[in-house]
Order: structure tokens, then C-alpha cells, then sequence
């Protein structure tokens, strides 16, 4: 191992000769990580941690409980509750995102920016992607479900639903490679489909884990 001084430069790690000797074997140099010692010092620092791998450190037991805590630190946190809106607002703008078309034909253009801007606010598209990057951000993760609207004040009935994290959890009692907490995972790891609670957990309809519909992955934004 060659070590190197401030400057780069490798440095001679012989030790010094003796007076009217020859130079002797290279220094032994015996280093170690102090990350990696328990002293009396570091015990309890260092109590906490563990082995586990990235789906059992982040079971739906530890996800669950930190989407409470943080659900309710920016409820009551003004500070980190600004500090959320401040990021929504630099992200997606407070009249959600807009289309500009830039085809050689202008008047087409204008027609379809403008038949999208009355698409976006008949659908709330704006609001919905607001409270959707929230999501992301407080909750950890955002889901929407693509879905036909009758009712929509729109030739175009394409809508999206939104969807709370709580209600993506696996059904089955046995932990499964392809199925992390409902998302359903090919061999490549791709998400195929999504197992969705008919109910939230939190509430008054929720009857248990076995109720549940399953929808491919491409009607679901996660």
C-alpha cells in the first residue's frame, strides 16, 4: 500500500537508518476504522443498527409509522409545513403545469393549448398534482389511479383519481420477492400490477386486508 502526503505525493515509509547503519525494512503501518470499533463510548450510539436488508428495513410496520409521524410533524410544524408548500409550489406551480405545442401549424397550436388548459381545469389537474407531489414528499411515496369520468365538463372524460399510500399493502401473510406491499413485481423488477385496499385502514368502512382490487401498472402513477 503506498501512501500518499498532503501534496499527493508518496511518502517513504522506511524507517530511518541507524548512525553508520544501513536502512532497514519498511514501517509497518497498522490502521484501522473507527466507525467499525465498539468502545464504552459509541455503545449506545450505535445500538440501532443492523443487517437488515432494504424491504425489511423498510417493512410497512416502519413506512406506516413514519408517515404518521410525518404527516403529523408538518400538520403542526409551521416552519416544515412552508417548507413543504415552498417545494410543491417550485415544483409543480400553483396552476399545475403547462402545455405549449410547437408545430408549423400555429393555429392548431393554439387550439390544443387551448382545449388542454379547459381539460386541466375541469379535471383539477393542477390541484390533484399538487396534493399528489405533497403525498410524495410528507408520505414518502404518491399514488393516482387513471379513470374514466362521465361527469367531467370535458369532451375528453380522462381523469386521474387519487389514492392514499395507506391502501397499497400485500394481502398475503408470507413475505414475497415479487410483491412489495402490493406492488407486484415481474422477474426484471418491473411493477406489473397494483393490489389496492378497498378501504383505508383508518377508515370507518375498513373491514380487513383481504379486500382488495388489483389493477396493471400502466392505469397507476406511483
Amino acid at each position: 500500500m503506498t501512501i500518499l502526503d498532503q501534496f499527493g505525493r508518496p511518502m517513504d515509509t522506511r524507517r530511518p537508518a541507524p548512525p553508520g547503519g544501513f536502512a532497514v525494512r519498511p514501517r509497518v503501518v497498522r490502521a484501522k476504522y473507527d466507525a467499525a470499533q465498539t468502545t464504552d463510548d459509541n455503545t449506545r450510539h450505535w445500538a440501532a443498527s443492523d443487517s437488515l436488508s432494504a424491504d425489511q428495513a423498510n417493512s410497512y410496520a416502519i413506512r406506516k409509522k413514519l408517515r404518521e409521524r410525518a404527516r403529523y410533524e408538518t400538520a403542526n410544524n409551521t416552519t416544515l409545513g412552508g417548507i413543504v408548500d415552498t417545494y410543491v409550489d417550485d415544483t409543480v406551480g400553483q396552476a399545475g403545469p403547462r402545455l405549449q405545442l410547437l408545430t408549423a401549424n400555429v393555429d392548431l397550436n393554439d387550439e390544443v393549448e387551448r382545449e388542454w388548459r379547459r381539460w386541466a381545469a375541469a379535471a383539477r389537474f393542477g390541484q390533484k398534482l399538487r396534493t399528489l407531489h405533497r403525498a410524495r414528499v410528507v408520505d414518502g411515496e404518491g399514488f393516482a389511479l387513471f379513470v374514466t369520468n362521465p361527469r367531467l365538463k370535458h369532451p375528453v372524460t380522462l381523469d386521474i383519481r387519487l389514492l392514499e399510500c395507506d391502501r397499497f399493502h400485500a394481502t398475503s401473510l408470507v413475505a414475497q420477492d415479487n410483491n412489495i406491499d402490493g406492488v407486484l413485481l415481474d422477474e426484471q423488477g418491473n411493477a406489473v400490477e397494483y393490489q389496492v385496499l378497498e378501504a383505508h385502514p383508518g377508515g370507518s368502512e375498513y373491514t380487513g386486508f383481504d379486500k382488495t382490487r388489483t389493477y396493471a401498472a400502466e392505469w397507476i402513477l406511483h
